[in-house]
């Protein structure tokens, strides 16, 4: 669709770049209508004369009226388009398509906004060049860094939500957690290119640093600290680490000398910045979409609440995405559906509660990010949950509640609806409820063959890091942390959400997931009789929880079974439901066979196996491999790009996420094969069953539920993932056999998906079923 659109551009004396910027707009390939506006704030040279002679319309405000949200809002308010896309005058657009590029994620109607990648100009400090790179990744970024130096925007958003007038800076990140809050999407564009980087002034990088994190602070409801220790840490490490960009980037000798001023300029502002801006509440973000706690107004249709770990838009996976879709079914079929899940910022106050629309449901959030537990219950029961929880249900009056996931949340919360008489049902999507990793997996070793009645469990869990793969640094200090009296002493009480995250990096490392056979050379603690009990206690406690609802239900047979062989209540098998959709004609091979990952990139999805497997292909330069996901592991991301580099003979692309059934159906086309390669046993992968559902044949791990749908052979191929050159051989015989991709394909055409339909009658008729009990 061509939107109509408006660049609002900022300026103050921007004479040096802004005919490159108005040149690169006015040469863009778009068919929409595109008007340009220029807010100008006292400009003294050739600024606006420049503007005017594009044929840009010039709105001028006064200098001391200006702030960057002020003047956004301002162009805005005068603009006429369906988006806006927002750029600063010294920000020149790389590419052709850029106004392409930057609207084609508005299809969705979710999405508020989007941005893209700013690069540094050639003239640029190594320090700023290495600070932007990291910020705006080619792949990501980790997190939200939304900036609306190189942005677009929905009006209508912004009609409900406009930028902040009154802080001096970061009115963009502000913004974002507001819409973000408020239940709409960002997208990061890293096609999207522009050159932006700024001056290396000492006193301007200074008073930006000052700036940026006073207005930081100013709104975050959990205030950043940046004393003495974090200062020379900063210090230390980005002269070290910019030395070590500008020697390899061939930056010319003067900029070492450089290098130290700029961070030393730079750390004072911070200081300054952060202590002032605690001192500051530019209370905003406290006001966004609270959630009101009030009864409900008497039911005209029955109610169910949907309970998961995570949600939309701020964490994406299987079991949102099979949340999201059995909400919006339900709400088809009658029912009054609410989400409940988990928020994890720590920017915003714990156990905030707040209520947005997603995809025209209403969804609840409580915010609780991850902390340095000092009691090994915490990290499955939480007490102050479990009372919000009471509140929302006496507010809400489901008559059931579904249950999807409890992890982040507090595992108890199938007591409390029992004790409440609401009756519930329950659907299990991983291991969570006997394994205290989720996945069954233990790190450096692969699949764990079981919990042993807490003895594996308790010689592989980390007290102090339970949500990660991690092993200890120093081996003593890991076997003191886990002392009863250490526990005791709640020293998260005392430390600050980032220190936390400080001594976690400094006391743990991240160990690769390697196949057994390799031997690797890990550290192996020595279970103690104290941990043993905690984790066979933590087993008999899931167990009595999952005794509650009335049904529990497993998506896989594999997962049934497994959970049922460890003692669990009798399950029943449902297997997830998907929406019909049509068969499509991918692309014929030509001699050149198209492989995509569709995961996001953590070490236990295994992108790496697929890439070492390369060495086993005997003719690779026929293969060409495409890697979709989010980047949830940026250091693994970095080893994937490190693997790709091995093999020059292959086409090896890191895609970035996708998002929905439109783009996947657009990479699907364009694919012979899905490859799924996971290192752990996986309850229902969506993808595998959504490929197979568009007419893609898919090459599977042999573990878990993958391949459940797989016939091996007939509509794609199961291997074992931890067997080297096993799915190089699978390979190797497309190559060798073109009639085989023919005959699997077709396979995969004729099989059959549990449609959404008879997944949501089956379970519908549970709910009744649990109600009538």
């Amino acid at each position: 669709m061509d939107y109509s659109l408006s660049v609002i551009i900022r300026t103050k004396n921007e004479a040096k770049y802004l005919s490159k910027v108005l040149q690169r707009l006015k040469e863009q390939q778009y068919a929409g209508p595109v008007e340009i506006i220029v807010v100008d704030s006292g400009s003294t040279d050739t600024t606006v004369s420049i503007a005017y002679g594009f044929g840009c319309r010039v709105i001028s405000i006064k200098e001391d009226e200006f702030s960057f949200g002020r003047a956004l809002n301002i162009g805005i308010e005068n603009a006429s388009g369906e988006i806006i896309v927002c750029l600063s005058g010294h920000s020149v657009p790389v590419n052709p398509d850029y106004f392409k590029l930057m609207i084609e994620p508005f299809a969705d109607t979710f999405v508020a906004a989007t941005f893209g990648r700013d690069i540094p100009w050639p003239e640029a400090c190594p320090s700023q060049a290495r600070d932007i790179f990291t910020h705006f990744p080619e792949v990501g970024p980790d997190g939200n860094k939304f900036s609306n130096a190189n942005a677009a925007l929905r009006r209508g958003v912004w009609e409900k939500i406009k930028f902040d007038e009154h802080i001096s800076a970061s009115e963009d990140l502000l913004w974002a957690k507001q819409v973000m809050s408020s239940g709409y999407e960002i997208h990061y564009i890293p096609a999207a290119r522009v050159f932006h980087s700024h001056t290396p002034a000492l006193n301007y990088i200074r008073r930006r640093a000052y700036v940026e994190s006073k207005s930081v602070n100013s709104f975050l409801e959990t205030k950043n600290h940046f004393g003495i220790y974090r200062f020379v840490r900063f210090l230390l490490g980005h002269i070290i680490k910019d030395m070590i960009f500008s020697i390899r980037n061939r930056y010319s000798l003067f900029w070492l000398f450089h290098i130290p001023l700029y961070r030393l300029f730079q750390g004072v502002g911070f200081i300054k910045g952060y202590r002032e801006g605690s001192n500051l509440q530019v209370d905003v973000l406290s006001k966004v979409g609270k959630y009101s706690f009030q009864r409900s107004q008497p039911k005209e249709r029955r109610k169910v609440l949907l309970v998961t770990q995570c949600f939309f838009p701020d964490s994406i996976g299987g079991t949102e995405y099979a949340t999201l879709n059995l909400a919006k079914n339900l709400a088809a079929k009658g029912w009054d559906v609410k989400i409940i899940s988990a928020l994890r910022d720590l920017s915003q106050q714990r156990y905030k509660v707040i209520e947005f629309q997603f995809e025209g449901i209403s969804v609840i959030k409580i915010n609780n990010p991850s902390e340095l537990y000092s009691k090994f219950t915490d990290y499955f029961i939480d007490h102050t949950i479990d009372s919000i929880f009471k509140r929302v249900i006496r507010a809400e009056g489901p008559d059931l509640i579904h249950f999807q996931h409890t992890a982040y949340l507090s595992t108890r919360l199938p007591e409390i609806s029992h004790q409440m008489n609401i009756p519930s049902v329950f659907t299990l999507h991983d291991y969570w409820y006997m394994c205290v990793r989720s996945q069954m997996i233990r790190p450096s070793e692969g699949v764990c063959p079981g919990p042993s009645d807490g003895l594996y469990c308790a010689s592989c869990f980390d007290p102090a890091q339970p949500n990660v793969s991690a092993v200890p640094r120093f081996p003593i200090i890991a076997k003191v942390l886990q002392f009863p009296f250490i526990r005791f002493l709640n020293v998260k009480a005392w430390l600050s959400p980032k220190l936390k995250q400080r001594i976690k990096k400094l006391l743990y490392k991240k160990p690769e997931f390697v196949r057994p056979e390799s031997h690797a050379d890990v550290y192996y603690p020595n279970p103690d009789f104290w941990c043993i009990l905690e984790h066979s206690f933590r087993m008999r406690f899931m167990k009595r929880q999952l005794s509650f609802p009335t049904f529990v239900i497993s998506p896989s047979m594999y997962l049934k079974k497994r959970y049922e062989s460890e003692g669990f209540r009798e399950i029943l098998y449902i297997p997830h439901g998907f929406e019909p959709q049509g068969t499509i004609d991918n692309i014929s091979f030509n001699g050149r066979l198209v492989l995509a990952y569709m995961s996001n990139i953590v070490p236990a999805k295994g992108a790496d196996v697929l890439l070492k497997e390369l060495q086993y292909v005997k003719e690779r330069q026929k293969v060409k491999m495409l890697l979709y996901g989010k980047v949830l592991d940026a250091i693994y991301q970095k080893h994937l790009e490190a693997l790709a580099k091995e093999y020059p003979d292959v086409e090896i692309s890191f895609m970035g996420p996708y998002r929905g059934k439109g783009e996947m159906k657009k990479i699907l086309a364009n694919t012979h094969l899905v490859v799924f390669p996971s290192l752990w046993e996986e309850n229902h992968p969506l993808v595998i069953r959504e490929a197979l559902q568009y007419g893609i044949p898919v090459i599977s791990s042999s573990l878990g539920g993958a391949p459940e749908a797989i016939e091996d052979g007939i509509n794609g191929f199961v291997f074992d993932p931890y067997k080297d050159g096993d799915l190089a051989e699978k390979i190797n015989r497309i190559l060798e056999n073109p009639e085989l991709l023919k005959k699997i394909t077709e396979g995969a055409r004729n099989t059959k998906i549990e449609s959404m339909t008879d997944h949501v009658e089956k379970i519908i008729t549970l709910y009744e079923t649990a109600i009538g009990r």
